[in-house]
């Protein structure tokens, strides 16, 4: 069950690591 668990989270991961890098670009546009 934790193994079905941990590949739920790897499927999250990349939307989440690509959501934060535009929260990054945004805030650097913002201080721009």
């Amino acid at each position: 069950m934790s193994h079905h668990h941990h590949s739920s989270l790897q499927i999250i991961s990349p939307p989440a690591l690509d959501f934060a890098h535009i929260y990054t670009v945004g805030i650097l546009c913002l201080k721009e």
